[in-house]
């Protein structure tokens, strides 16, 4: 038996593409004609996948190459829900594809969308064209596409993906705007001081040179520590650098990056943020998985990648190894420490009452507003103290510079 690639249109006149099973190509024609259907073109697999990967490289030779980057979590969102509204509306996944990549302007979005028509038209299932494209699909969508595939939910996954991610670009937004701020304030007080460090204490310290005036102590001290820096600064970069690379390195290996991520959750303030952000995301998409039909052992283990944080990772895979042995989710939850409590009990309220979904959806909303008030509360904080900083900082060497020059004015005027 051999898969076959046809071309055929039914009574109607309507086109139809797919693939059929049979000993050979003579015998799925009169498979297809005795099921009512006109054949076009009939062919191997294996031969129409040869052709299609052809067709294809020469594309490519004609045409340059569009560079491959990350797609943005909005444009992700868009095109879930203009899939979802395709599809529910019945038109096919391989057209409704078509017709959006038409709209698309982004280069390499537009040229994903089209390799994945083409892998489609090769035979390949939607979750399987979905998979070769891992900088714009995550493992989460693919997973969730392939249980859509499997229960025939297509158009309820794509509209449940579509309020994820949306939900998700917003908190993005959000914080981004909250912290611009505080951000350019930073950049603008680091050059000003490189500014006076570099270019503004050298030269003054070359002029009171000149007059030979006895400099009052607090420029003394400001004009020391700033040649000490611009001396030193090979020395002192290089061990930055040093210092950055060791951690990244430490950071690649198993144990540091535990033990990194550990220490991350035990920053203040910056520690319970990053806790929560990763519980929020992870409800979320648990949330999404278990309503699209994914067990809840196979939704933990894919969901639990989205936390980015190796302890927590290491205790969602302990609470799956429960539930398989037939411990309850909130129970296995809940001998963890690093899970809140009240995230237990939400969960424990959700799993006796059957709305479990429902429930993780209102813990990602919780912990959403927490992080943004956090974030706010965090930055409200943190403007004050930098400008006092800084602001002291470029004090200190106004000062440096002042008091010389009021010397040596007073001193021509008594003179």
């Amino acid at each position: 038996m051999a898969n076959f690639q046809y071309l055929a249109r039914d009574k109607k006149g309507d086109s139809v593409e797919n693939v059929i099973e049979a000993p050979s190509r003579f015998e799925a024609i009169g498979m297809l004609k005795s099921q009512g259907l006109t054949v076009v073109s009939v062919a191997p697999l294996i031969e129409k996948r040869i052709r299609t990967q052809t067709r294809r490289e020469k594309i490519k030779k004609k045409q340059k190459r569009v560079r491959e980057h990350k797609i943005g979590l909005r444009a992700t969102a868009i095109f879930c829900r203009q899939l979802s509204v395709a599809v529910n509306a019945g038109i096919t996944i391989m057209d409704a594809l078509r017709f959006i990549a038409e709209d698309i302007e982004e280069p390499y979005f537009k040229q994903v969308l089209t390799e994945i028509v083409n892998d489609l038209r090769a035979g390949k299932h939607f979750s399987e064209a979905l998979a070769k494209h891992k900088k714009i699909f995550s493992p989460l969508f693919v997973a969730l596409m392939r249980t859509a595939e499997e229960s025939g939910t297509m158009h309820k996954t794509l509209d449940y993906l579509s309020h994820y991610l949306e939900k998700s670009e917003r908190l993005n937004r959000k914080i981004h705007s909250i912290t611009a701020y505080p951000a350019f304030i930073f950049i603008f007080f680091i050059l000003a001081i490189l500014i006076f460090t570099l270019f503004v204490l050298p030269r003054f310290e070359a002029i009171f040179f000149d007059f030979g005036a006895q400099l009052p102590k607090i420029t003394q001290i400001v004009f020391g520590v700033n040649r000490f820096l611009i001396r030193h600064f090979p020395i002192i970069a290089s061990a930055v650098v040093a210092v950055m690379v060791a951690v990244v390195i430490y950071g690649r290996t198993i144990k540091g990056r535990y033990n990194i991520d550990k220490f991350k959750l035990k920053i203040p303030l910056f520690g319970e943020l990053i806790r929560k952000s990763s519980l929020c995301k992870f409800c979320r998409n648990l949330g999404v998985m278990v309503s699209s039909g994914v067990s809840i052992e196979k939704a933990i283990k894919i969901t639990s990648h989205v936390c980015n944080n190796k302890l927590l990772e290491e205790s969602f895979e302990k609470v799956r190894q429960r539930i398989i042995t037939g411990t309850d989710i909130s129970g296995s939850l809940g001998r963890e420490k690093v899970f809140p409590r009240l995230m237990v009990r939400m969960v424990g309220i959700g799993e006796s009452s059957g709305r479990l979904v429902q429930m993780l959806d209102r813990i990602s909303d919780m912990y959403e507003d927490e992080v943004e008030g956090t974030i706010m509360v965090a930055t409200s904080l943190f403007e004050p103290v930098m400008i006092v900083v800084f602001g002291g900082i470029v004090l200190v060497m106004v000062l440096a510079i002042y008091f010389p020059v009021f010397k040596v004015a007073m001193t021509m005027r008594g003179g």
